[in-house]
């Protein structure tokens, strides 16, 4: 996949954080970044096997997987 300099920066924020981390939180660490292109790099990632979903709705949270 070619993702452009959003979706790796996306990506590298999410590899540092913690295990565990909320939609929320990427979007206050991405503010210069959509809440579409969040969810299009979580979903990329959720297919891969990288990152998992937590529950559904306002509590959800995302899971990294390695």
């Amino acid at each position: 996949m070619s993702w452009g300099w959003k979706e790796r920066h996306i990506e590298s924020v999410i590899k540092q954080m913690e295990s565990e981390f909320t939609i929320g939180q990427l979007l206050n660490l991405c503010p210069d970044i959509s809440p579409k292109t969040i969810s299009k790099v979580l979903s990329q990632l959720r297919i891969t096997g990288l990152i998992e979903c937590v529950g559904r709705g306002r509590h959800s949270y995302w899971r990294k997987l390695i």
